[in-house]
């Protein structure tokens, strides 16, 4: 997923110097539900299949997994190189009401809120979590100070974000990269639902900030615990109150915040 290019490096020592640089690729892809197209989002091009789960069942298109009857990649060459075509089968009753949500324009990379038709459509209502695995700041500590040797495309262009699954002891188990946090995100919950793992009994931790597509996301699958390594919104921190999701951002070694700690149930 890296292209190489020449490029002229200066610094104050040794002044301009021709080099070769890696960059992280991003492609258009078209998101297609029973023939209807839905978006066009820009992409790092791998894990497409993880990618049209999680962004159906994330994004509100579906409920279920077993509402989604499969998914097709294909590729086509243009002008500036590679698209890809994600056609997606889901049911009936799912395809009818997709039309409420469709989104009208072409996506940037991962953008949460580009072709929605009505403002009214923009933040959906989050839906309440389970209460989930109780986390230490230690085990937190952990998964963070580990995260970057998960990162290789990020380590070669700089340029990409993560999305990891945790065990609650701070183990990282699964991490996706993509050149959009949004991306990464939904690859990730794709590989969440298809390994069908209890998104309960975990955490994710996201390489970027906590902005609210990420809590509407997390809350979408059911995911208790986030963790970003950046500030979160007002927003996500409101949306994460309303779902009861247990919020933790500024996640840096050896120091975090608590943003959002659901009471225990009485």
């Amino acid at each position: 997923m890296l292209a190489d290019r020449r490029v002229s490096r200066w610094s104050q020592v040794q002044g301009v110097v021709l080099a070769s640089d890696q960059v992280a690729m991003e492609c258009p892809v078209a998101v297609v539900f029973n023939g209807i197209s839905y978006a066009v989002m820009m992409l790092t091009p791998d894990s497409l299949e993880e990618f049209a789960y999680g962004f159906a069942l994330s994004e509100g298109l579906v409920e279920r997994l077993d509402q989604i009857y499969g998914v097709e990649v294909n590729t086509w060459k243009i002008e500036m190189g590679t698209a890809y075509e994600l056609d997606i089968e889901i049911s009936s009753e799912c395809a009818q009401k997709m039309g409420e949500n469709r989104r009208a324009m072409a996506g940037r990379t991962g953008c949460g809120l580009c072709g929605i038709e009505s403002l009214d459509k923009a933040i959906r209502p989050v839906k309440q979590v389970m209460r989930g695995v109780s986390l230490t700041a230690e085990n937190i500590d952990q998964a963070v100070r580990q995260l970057e040797q998960y990162q290789p495309l990020q380590s070669a262009t700089g340029g990409a974000h993560a999305a990891a699954w945790c065990a609650a002891s701070g183990e990282i188990l699964k991490v996706y990269e993509d050149v959009g946090r949004h991306n990464a995100m939904d690859k990730l919950l794709g590989y969440i639902s298809c390994q069908k793992l209890d998104p309960t009994n975990g955490f994710v931790l996201i390489s970027s900030r906590g902005s609210y597509e990420i809590i509407q996301k997390a809350a979408a699958l059911g995911v208790s615990n986030l963790v970003t390594v950046s500030a979160p919104t007002a927003l996500a921190c409101e949306l994460a109150t309303q779902a009861g999701i247990y919020l933790v951002g500024f996640a840096r070694p050896g120091r975090q915040v608590i943003y959002n700690e659901p009471k225990s149930e009485s």
